[in-house]
């Protein structure tokens, strides 16, 4: 994520764009993605080294910030729901809103409530008004934090007469992170930091043209590291008139850069939705009819029919094929004693005619040599028939 960050500079401060990670920010039981944040005159003067504000450095700035909730340990925040977090020494002692994400306590947060947006609230300069406009506008808010402010020095400082001109709120989700380009080919290398795709791959399919979210393709990089394996991506970003031509909603993520439909040609959908949930993602769309899931930053929602369970055919592992010990090979055996019995049959007919040529005194041998010839005979016929026989039986065990 993107931070306006104040780094030392002496005995003073000075503030820069910085990239960092979610898990270095100060901690806190619930992380908020920010989606506006106020700028106060203390963060100006801060960022520019002109007074020693921050305690602590290096930190992010804003003390005042409104986003959704992505996760709490407290049992009554929800993902997705809308939160006010001000003061509570945010930007001073602790990490700010100036940035993408923030992690603060959960007591110190403010339901948002539902006549107040976003916008409005988030250059309210402190809880006391944020009170003041939960019970004055919100008489449906019976959250316990509506008693805020908790601490009585926020209740003295506070500037209860009306909130922060709507300039200084800074939408976070939107500016720096995005730029434009006229066509994807014009995305110079520098400003393309992710290796398994390329701005034709996300560029809209209708018009070329590029809205590059920074925050949106560091999410889809790290859910392709996590699951291993390319991602085939049916559409990107929509400019607006190919938004309406595809039929998209009025108001699609795909128009802000923020929202990809992903291919379940080669994942798992289940698997590919968990992965994606862990790397950030709050917003999924359901298309099994066409084999695609919608991903986007948010904020949290679902629709559309889960994917079916498949039956799963569970095959018996294959047995390699097992070659017999010459020495102990059924069909050698049966082959052999074929070959022999068939020599001796052809040797028995020799005797014969030699003996037939000698006459006399041998006579009375030549019956005898007939059966010993139909002996071997069989014998053969037996060798062959055992040497089928085997080879039948190796192949219905599997041994061929």
């Amino acid at each position: 994520m993107r931070a306006y960050r104040l780094q030392s500079d002496g005995n003073l401060s000075r503030g820069h764009l910085v990239e960092m990670a979610s898990e270095d920010l100060s901690p806190g039981d619930t992380l908020i993605r920010v989606q506006y944040a106020g700028i106060n005159y203390k963060d100006a003067l801060a960022g520019q080294g002109k007074a020693p504000i921050a305690k602590n450095l290096p930190i992010n700035c804003g003390i005042e910030a409104v986003g959704h909730v992505v996760e709490s340990e407290d049992p009554t925040l929800s993902p997705g729901q809308a939160v006010i977090a001000h003061g509570m020494g945010l930007g001073v002692e602790r990490d700010g809103g100036l940035a993408g994400y923030l992690r603060a306590d959960s007591e110190w947060l403010v339901p948002l409530p539902d006549r107040l947006s976003p916008l409005e609230a988030a250059p309210i300069r402190s809880t006391a008004p944020v009170s003041s406009a939960t019970s004055s506008r919100c008489a449906s808010c019976s959250s316990p934090r509506s008693s805020i402010p908790r601490r009585p020095s926020d209740a003295r400082r506070a500037d209860t007469t009306r909130p922060a001109r709507p300039w200084r709120a800074f939408y976070m989700q939107e500016a720096p992170m995005t730029r434009f380009y006229d066509h994807y080919s014009d995305v110079p290398s520098s400003d393309w930091r992710w290796p398994d795709f390329s701005p034709a791959e996300i560029a809209c399919r209708g018009t070329a043209t590029l809205k590059l979210h920074a925050q949106a393709m560091d999410k889809l990089q790290a859910l392709r590291d996590r699951l291993g394996k390319p991602l085939i991506v049916n559409s990107g970003y929509r400019s607006p008139t190919h938004n309406r031509a595809v039929g998209g909603a009025p108001r699609s993520k795909h128009m802000e850069g923020t929202a990809f439909d992903i291919s379940m040609a080669n994942h798992d959908p289940v698997a590919f939705e968990t992965a994606a949930r862990e790397v950030g993602l709050l917003g999924f769309g359901f298309y099994p009819r066409s084999n695609f899931m919608h991903v986007d930053l948010g904020p949290a929602r679902s629709w559309g029919a889960p994917w079916p369970a498949e039956a799963t055919t569970t095959f018996s592992p294959e047995t390699p094929p097992v070659r017999e010990v010459l020495a102990e090979s059924r069909t050698l055996r049966g082959t052999g004693a074929a070959g022999v019995a068939t020599v001796g049959a052809g040797g028995v007919e020799v005797a014969q005619e030699v003996l037939a040529e000698a006459q006399g005194a041998v006579m009375p041998l030549v019956p005898y040599l007939d059966t010993l010839r139909w002996l071997f005979i069989a014998l053969a016929l037996g060798g062959v028939a055992v040497a089928v026989w085997a080879r039948i039986d190796d192949w219905r065990k599997g041994r061929r």
